[in-house]
């Protein structure tokens, strides 16, 4: 892996949340996960399973790593070992992101949301004695 000095000279993150980092240097592995149900209800009414990811396919699912088998040849030319970076500002990081400055050698990132909302049914008659 290539290695090089990260220099920053100011940085400004206001939110940074759900399995994100800010990182400056070098890394070997980044590994991020997120899961998360964003439920929504009409009324508030709980009934005890929300929070069981096992019940909900696109958490239990296994993804098959996607193969690289394109012929790759890099050739590099790095006259100065220095990643200057003079100023970033961010609003917000989040769910398995990361603002990283500097040379890692494998990324794996992965974030899964289901969202649910569950509204009451309308009853037709309903809505026209209303509108009368």
């Amino acid at each position: 892996m290539l290695t090089r000095i990260s220099k920053v000279d100011s940085i400004h993150v206001i939110s940074c949340l759900f399995a994100s980092a800010i990182q400056i240097g070098d890394s070997d592995s980044i590994n991020g996960l997120t899961r998360a149900i964003a439920l929504q209800r009409q009324r508030e009414i709980f009934y005890g399973q929300e929070g069981d990811f096992s019940l909900f396919k696109i958490f239990t699912y296994q993804f098959p790593p996607s193969p690289i088998d394109e012929p790759l040849t890099v050739h590099r030319t790095s006259t100065n070992p220095v990643i200057k970076v003079g100023s970033i500002d961010v609003t917000a990081i989040s769910s398995t992101s990361f603002l990283h400055i500097g040379s890692t050698e494998k990324v794996q990132m992965e974030s899964r949301v289901l969202h649910i909302r569950q509204l009451e049914t309308i009853n037709e008659e309903d809505l026209v004695a209303e509108v009368e």
